[in-house]
């Protein structure tokens, strides 16, 4: 059965600025756009939702491993259909932009990938609890930040807290690779 990934992500915190350095040039026109003030957000008077969909850094692996890779990134966006799926119910529809080292590879035969997102935790946010929250994964995920591992999520969804794990400070990068 293969992966099929529909993911709003979320992390629970009021603002951030991201930045980008994947490792295959996006076509003029296509852009990773990961800035807090383009995102979509949920505010309450006690929570924050930072929605993370959009293009992530992204390749296939060959099994689930416990070490983040260091290069040869793509990227696909987030939500969408595992790729490489020519099913009537669910088609194929968006781009990869493959890497060169992975780009002659069968995506109909790729059962784990990584995904891949830095969040730049903002100044005065030192005591607020930050979470990823996956609202729908058909599988399974391990989340891990600046390559140490968080947590885990699986079928049908649900939250890493990165709070505790983690000295979250001013100014850190956090990465979110997810290895499903």
């Amino acid at each position: 059965m293969p992966f099929i990934l529909g993911l709003l992500l979320c992390i629970q915190i009021a603002g951030f600025a991201y930045t980008a350095n994947a490792n295959v040039q996006l076509p003029d026109g296509i852009k990773a756009v990961w800035n807090i003030k383009k995102a979509f957000r949920e505010t309450t008077a006690t929570r924050e939702r930072v929605c993370l969909n959009g293009l992530w850094r992204w390749q296939p692996a060959k099994e689930i491993a416990a070490e983040v890779p260091s290069g040869s990134w793509g990227y696909f966006k987030v939500p969408g259909s595992w790729p490489g799926i020519t099913s009537y119910i669910q088609k194929d529809s968006q781009r990869i932009y493959l890497h060169p080292n992975w780009a002659n590879e069968s995506l109909q035969d790729i059962r784990t990938a990584w995904y891949q997102r830095e969040i730049t935790i903002p100044r005065g946010w030192n005591n607020r609890k930050i979470a990823l929250s996956v609202e729908y994964l058909n599988s399974y995920a391990a989340v891990f930040v600046d390559g140490k591992q968080a947590g885990e999520i699986m079928f049908p969804g649900g939250e890493v807290d990165l709070h505790y794990r983690f000295q979250l400070r001013e100014g850190l990068i956090a990465q979110l690779e997810i290895a499903p």
